[in-house]
């Protein structure tokens, strides 16, 4: 399968990580690999620590309409963030995580019944700049992920992935 004839293939490849296959294989071929690992499951490939994100991202949606179906909008509080917004906007974004998380107005609840907020907003708002600088410092990463490919690039490759009889 197309797994196998990628991963620890032949010789020099036998001991490689996952990792230093998605750095040393071809664009293409790399590319196949991780949509794969994506998909399907993780593996001995990368210690069980990730993959099957696309499946389990399936999973929670069918949930989670479910759970809503059952229980209702109002007793349910669901936060959906699309990854273009975050990339986006990451401070932004990530601070309605937070807002989210421990509400909005916490800070004004807290001083009102004299209890300290779990989070207050300005540590939040500190705490949501500092992962928007990691997350663009991540940019200078020589990664093929974090290569700026042109969108015809991007189309090429995602006309590949629609292709491939594999995936």
């Amino acid at each position: 399968n197309m797994c196998h004839g990628l991963y620890q293939s032949n010789q020099s490849t036998k001991n490689k990580t996952f990792y230093e296959h998605l750095r040393f294989l071809n664009e293409w071929d790399g590319l196949r690999l991780a949509s794969a690992q994506m998909i399907a499951s993780s593996g001995v490939a990368n210690n069980h620590l990730a993959g099957g994100d696309v499946l389990r991202m399936a999973n929670n949606v069918v949930r989670f309409t479910k759970l809503l179906e059952e229980k209702g909008d109002k007793d349910v509080q669901l936060l959906t963030l699309s990854m273009d917004d975050f990339i986006s906007d990451t401070a932004r974004n990530t601070m309605k995580f937070f807002d989210f998380i421990f509400g909005e107005d916490s800070n004004d609840q807290s001083v009102e019944n004299n209890v300290s907020p779990i989070m207050p907003r300005n540590v939040r708002w500190e705490a949501s700049k500092q992962e928007e600088y990691n997350f663009l410092a991540k940019e200078n990463d020589a990664h093929i992920t974090a290569k700026g490919k042109s969108r015809v690039e991007k189309e090429e490759l995602k006309e590949k992935l629609r292709r491939s009889p594999e995936l």
